[in-house]
């Protein structure tokens, strides 16, 4: 039973485990871009098997690939093969390092990639010194020891080496775990005015509206149209370019322009300009009676897509349409008062944790609204404001992106890793000098992580200053 924990850690590090989760990874890609295609083929082969067949391609690749729990699953195992290759090797690179041993570095491992002897009749006095020099510059300053009739002189280069690998895989896994953070990113759209600024917005998730608080404001600064021709088309449709600056408390605002497909990025959301909305001239002014405050009302004036929140209760009222019939579009519209023409308003209510509650219809006239009140609210439209200049409202659309900002810095993490890996490699040179008989015998030995037939260089100018300065 102690074997297979051990079994298990290492199929988990191992290459064929790596290689079995990108055949998975491909497959499921694969059969998500050609789900359609399978389908009708199964269709002619045997009917009967249709409905087997499409729930297995719906659980390997669902319609939203990167929300499902299969495509989660596959970025986790690859997280946990990165660690546990991490961990495989942490002991091997510590031996090699002899962080916690240093005496244990200028030893000789069991195994060498050169070993080359060689004899030579006698040294130059200083032999010991120019070899110092030359070890210095090609590889480290050396550490040396030995005997009176042994030198031995140890030599290292690029134990950075090593750091690559560790930084090439946690910048993997960085990008991975911003990966399955991405998995629940959204996408909403929110509407404002110059000058305006909001922390709310409203999207979509699993098919439901709902509402998330951000954790910055939102402000549009300036909303000008460009010139025809100007943002990259020439059709009439006008084009605008939009200032845009995120507000957080404690930290630096970003400010940034918004124009065709140029997009701000900041705390972790992309914000891009969808549309420009028509112009709105019309406010309500509308009346909320909050049961559960113990009937406390209180009166906003809102614009199409503006909010309020009820201190009370902390829940979200948006006001979505205005509703006027085509009796009240004469001349009494352009009354810069509250005015009792006939008109109506929906409006969306959210609840504390961001679900829409319900969808209310209140009229102006009293009695003829569908849904005016429920349980917990009572809502009455006062009055409607015709006010002059009118109001462009720019609908801005809100990418949330938990996991870019991991993604963007593992992937320099593991760029990093990548280059210490393919530009250094860790080098260990050791030089014997021992006086025999015949004169000295000088032994080069040598290790290396990477390309060891480089070791044969520095053998080879060891050999040239041996043979260059004989004493006679």
């Amino acid at each position: 039973m102690q074997r297979l924990p051990k079994r298990i850690f290492i199929f988990l590090s191992s290459l064929n485990f790596t290689i079995l989760l990108l055949a998975l990874l491909v497959l499921t890609t694969l059969t998500a871009s050609i789900a359609d295609e399978i389908i009708p083929l199964f269709r002619s082969i045997n009917p009967s098997r249709v409905t087997a067949i499409r729930s297995l391609l719906h659980f390997f690749a669902p319609t939203d690939l990167h929300e499902s729990l299969w495509f989660t699953t596959l970025l986790i195992m690859f997280s946990l093969n990165l660690l546990t290759c991490m961990v495989r090797r942490m002991p091997g690179t510590l031996r090699v390092l002899s962080l916690f041993h240093p005496g244990e570095a200028s030893t000789k491992p069991s195994s060498l990639h050169f070993d080359n002897t060689f004899t030579v009749p006698s040294l130059c006095q200083d032999f010991e010194h120019r070899l110092y020099v030359l070890l210095s510059r090609k590889l480290s300053r050396p550490a040396v020891s030995g005997t009176d009739a042994t030198s031995v002189f140890f030599s290292q280069r690029g134990r950075l080496f090593h750091g690559g690998f560790y930084l090439a895989h946690g910048g993997l896994f960085m990008m991975l775990a911003g990966s399955v953070l991405g998995s629940s990113s959204s996408a909403g759209e929110m509407y404002l005015r110059e000058g305006e600024s909001a922390d709310r917005l409203f999207i979509k998730e699993s098919g439901a509206p709902c509402s998330r608080k951000l954790d910055c404001a939102l402000r549009l600064d300036t909303c000008e149209p460009l010139p025809p021709g100007a943002g990259g088309t020439n059709t009439p449709r006008i084009n605008y370019r939009c200032t845009v600056t995120m507000v957080r408390e404690g930290s630096r605002d970003i400010t940034g322009v918004l124009e065709g497909y140029r997009t701000l990025t900041g705390h972790g959301m992309r914000i891009g300009q969808s549309r420009y909305r028509e112009e709105d001239r019309h406010r309500i002014i509308l009346s909320i009676l909050s049961k559960k405050a113990g009937g406390k009302r209180r009166t906003f004036a809102l614009r199409r897509y503006q909010f309020c929140t009820i201190p009370e209760t902390g829940d979200t009222v948006r006001l979505k349409s205005i509703f006027f019939p085509p009796a009240s579009s004469g001349s009494s519209l352009k009354v810069r008062k509250p005015y009792s023409a006939p008109c109506m308003a929906s409006l969306e209510v959210y609840g504390d944790n961001g679900s829409l509650i319900h969808t209310p219809l209140v009229s102006s006239q009293a009695g003829s609204s569908g849904q005016p009140w429920n349980e917990e609210y009572e809502f009455h439209l006062e009055g409607v404001e015709d006010t002059e200049p009118a109001s462009p409202c720019m609908c801005l659309t809100i990418s949330l992106e938990p996991g870019a900002g991991l993604i963007w810095t593992g992937a320099a993490v593991a760029i990093a890793g990548f280059s210490l890996i393919f530009l250094l490699s860790h080098r260990k040179l050791w030089v014997t000098i021992a006086r025999s008989t015949g004169g000295y015998s000088i032994t080069v030995a040598g290790w290396a992580s990477r390309n060891p037939d480089g070791l044969t260089h520095y053998a080879d100018l060891i050999r040239e200053l041996a043979h260059q300065y004989p004493v006679s």
